[in-house]
């Protein structure tokens, strides 16, 4: 485990760059976000540590960021004063951009992770809006008419965006559809409503509906389109199918002693979750969605498991956010114990649980994370049969293989009608070298096994 002191400052958000593996931001406040400044960590991870390459101060506290998906030094950040603000980390000391619109505090900022030119805000004034970085003024302004603590953009559609406010209901926005009476809101899911049908059997242990609470914290699953998970002041994690919003929770995940502040699944796993809460702890989860136990039993679907938590911090821990490289399992968990942690959550689950990860890990696919895109025909180019890599990019993306072992890699695109294209390759790892997973071409699927 590796620790930042953000001496002063108490993290409210953190997030690791989606272009390198050794760069993590932390958005921060003085005097635990009620009054004071904010200050912005850019952290890089070194063999000696983690070690501040450059900070920001503003004026008022920071509550969350999002780094930009189209520019490597770009992150955005959500203040107190109702503003929001664009950092070039190549740049000293001042924003690039800044908007001022929110009559609020600005609670969360998110990317959108598919046309990567927009971005969207949700503040306590009970509104979301949507950016371009190129504009200066908001390109749409959603009302919840509640404080929203949390808006996110789907990860499958650029056009979904998503956000649970402090009436306890879950929104779902289609920017397709006409703004009209409705301000593109399609959906509505009160996140206290209790489970439907033969699921809740399931949970009859669990109490899936409570009184109404604050929604906190959402996010989208990264692999089942359709799956979104949410959490609040109740303590408990919900996950919701979209396409079915009247049969109430899938999952419900009990454990927590205090209210959740932070949710993310897994960018590796589909069924893994990982959470944060004002209990001090953070804990990773599974919903059970057709994997195995220990013992090799399949679960049932919507049966949520605790496998594991981490409880270093010894204050409210308020984010959380898994390393999208290398080997699953890393994440970083920030709190208003001053502290930053870069951890393996493989470590906290402990004898079996941690094998049982692991064993998941050989079984299901990896999607890595973009930092180039390189069309496929060209990629075809590198890849032939019983061929070594040719470059180091190459070579980063093949995985902790054994030297000398046949991996089969398939690659993934789109046509112009959004339809999969796959090409699948035989290629042998260099005698001389075994790499972890690097995050560099588009859309790769990596298959486990040999």
């Amino acid at each position: 485990m590796l620790e930042f002191r953000t001496q002063g400052f108490n993290g409210y958000a953190v997030k690791y760059s989606p272009f390198f593996d050794s760069r993590i931001a932390v958005a921060s406040s003085a005097n635990f976000g009620l009054v004071g400044n904010g200050r912005l960590y850019i952290l890089g991870l070194t063999p000696k540590g983690i070690v501040a390459d450059k900070w920001f101060d503003t004026q008022d506290s920071l509550y969350d960021l999002a780094w930009s998906e189209a520019h490597e030094n770009q992150i955005v950040v959500a203040t107190g004063d109702g503003s929001i603000k664009l950092f070039d980390i190549a740049l000293d000391q001042f924003p690039v951009q800044s908007w001022q619109e929110h009559k609020r505090e600005v609670f969360a900022v998110h990317w959108n992770l598919i046309t990567k030119d927009t971005f969207c805000s949700s503040s306590w004034d009970g509104t979301i809006k949507v950016w371009s970085p190129q504009r200066e003024e908001s390109l749409v302004t959603l009302p919840t008419h509640s404080c929203t603590y949390s808006a996110a953009f789907s990860p499958h559609s650029p056009s979904l965006l998503s956000s649970v406010s402090s009436d306890s209901h879950l929104r779902l926005f289609d920017l397709r559809t006409p703004a009209s009476v409705s301000n593109h809101l399609t959906l509505t899911i009160p996140l206290h409503a209790p489970a439907q049908g033969p699921s809740t059997l399931r949970f009859q242990q669990i109490p899936g509906a409570l009184p109404p609470s604050e929604g906190l914290t959402h996010d989208w699953n990264k692999y089942r389109s359709h799956l979104v998970a949410a959490a609040g002041v109740d303590r408990h994690i919900r996950t919701f199918d979209i396409r079915a919003p009247s049969q109430g929770p899938i999952s419900v995940f009990a454990g927590h002693e205090y209210a959740v502040r932070k949710v993310a699944w897994s960018p590796h796993l589909s069924d893994v979750l990982l959470s944060a809460s004002y209990d001090m702890t953070c804990r990773v989860w599974t919903d059970g969605n057709g994997s195995k136990d220990q013992s090799g039993q399949v679960l049932p679907g919507g049966f949520g498991e605790e496998l594991g938590r981490m409880d270093q911090h010894t204050e409210f821990v308020m984010g959380v956010d898994w390393c999208l490289f290398g080997a699953e399992g890393w994440c970083a968990s920030c709190g208003w114990d001053e502290r930053l942690l870069v951890w393996d959550v493989r470590e906290f689950m402990g004898g079996e649980r941690g094998n049982w990860l692991e064993n998941r890990r050989r079984d299901e696919a990896v999607i890595c994370k973009s930092n180039i895109g390189i069309p496929i025909n060209i990629l075809a180019e590198y890849m032939s049969d019983n061929l070594t890599p040719k470059d180091n990019w190459l070579q980063n993306l093949i995985g902790p293989r054994g030297k000398g072992n046949r991996v089969m890699i398939t690659l993934v695109d789109e046509d112009d009608f959004g339809h999969r294209l796959l090409l699948t390759f035989p290629i042998r790892i260099p005698q001389q070298q075994s790499c972890g997973i690097g995050a560099i071409i588009t859309d790769f699927v990596i298959p486990h096994g040999e």
